[in-house]
């Protein structure tokens, strides 16, 4: 049983008496499972989106000698993963509010996921500067030359030239680790479109608006369709605002261009099919959002490389 932090805090009981029957009460903190989902109080959502990655790694797992193998199309490998661990990870998260800190864990551990299937390596990369490598070149057209000239005669140095080519030889080194993991990344996600596989926030937010519009047609009595509808007495802390179910709705439609209110969208979602044309323009809408803030996040880093240490970004060096 479940018990909110007031009873938690005046009586402190680990058990309630039900019908004759005595229940255990979950202590703060702690989680329980029901049916597939997590469940706890305090953080439920928290929760619930750790348990659903942690369910999707065991499933990956589980598939790695096929997901991970490269005699294996890599198409076939991605239309494998969207079958089987999307599908393990996107169970009930139609429920979730997806805050920037939890769709970042999905994400990530998607991208983690494709970076393991895509089994690249990392790169050698070059540590020889221009300079040198030019004066390398003509060393070697150099030594051609005099090779081709004096064939005849006998070099008491050639064991010297031969050290010196060994010694002009390019140094390589690993790619760094963050540049190998944005490399890896775009080729992922490239090949992920190419598969048709969805990314997991994007088919969260188009999951959750599918389930706003089967409650808000539904006339069956569900519970689900009573804690919708239900206003919780009292005010909220003063604090900054929790993230609700139904904002990322009101967020979307207000860029359809519609004034919605708090609760209004329900009125919206009983026209199924007005309801499933904003659904897919929903989808179209988190996917720009998407590209924008990475391309946001390249023109920072662009920044921040051109910049000379020592100077804010955007500013000249002395």
């Amino acid at each position: 049983m479940l018990c909110n932090r007031v009873a938690r805090d005046t009586g402190r009981r680990m058990q309630m008496k039900v019908h004759g029957q005595t229940v255990p009460v979950l202590p703060e903190g702690e989680t329980v499972k029901y049916l597939g989902r997590a469940l706890r109080l305090d953080a439920p959502d928290d929760a619930e989106v750790e348990n659903r990655i942690n369910s999707a790694w065991r499933k990956f797992m589980t598939l790695r000698k096929e997901l991970c193998n490269r005699h294996f199309p890599l198409m076939q490998r991605m239309k494998l993963s969207g079958a089987t661990v999307s599908a393990t990870l996107l169970y009930g998260a139609g429920t979730w509010t997806l805050t920037e800190e939890r769709a970042a864990k999905v994400r990530g551990a998607q991208r983690r996921m494709l970076r393991a299937m895509m089994q690249r390596k990392r790169e050698r990369k070059s540590t020889t500067s221009p300079d040198a490598r030019s004066e390398a070149a003509q060393a070697e057209e150099a030594s051609e030359e005099e090779a081709e000239t004096e064939s005849d005669e006998e070099s008491d140095d050639s064991g010297g030239r031969l050290e010196d080519q060994s010694g002009r030889e390019q140094e390589e080194e690993l790619e760094p680790w963050h540049e190998w993991v944005k490399r890896v990344t775009r080729l992922a996600l490239h090949e992920m479109k190419r598969a048709q596989v969805d990314d997991w926030v994007d088919a969260a937010m188009e999951r959750q608006f599918q389930l706003a519009g089967h409650i808000s047609r539904r006339d069956d009595g569900r519970w689900s369709t009573t804690a919708l509808n239900w206003t919780p007495e009292g005010r909220r802390a003063r604090r900054h605002p929790l993230k609700r179910w139904e904002d990322d709705i009101n967020k979307v439609l207000r860029e359809l261009g519609l004034t919605v209110e708090d609760g209004e969208w329900r009125i919206f979602a009983e026209d199924r099919g007005t309801w499933k044309e904003w659904e897919i323009q929903s989808r179209e809408f988190w996917i720009l959002a998407r590209q924008q803030r990475a391309e946001e996040r390249r023109r920072k880093e662009d920044a921040a490389k051109d910049t000379p240490k020592g100077c804010l970004p955007g500013h000249q060096a002395p």
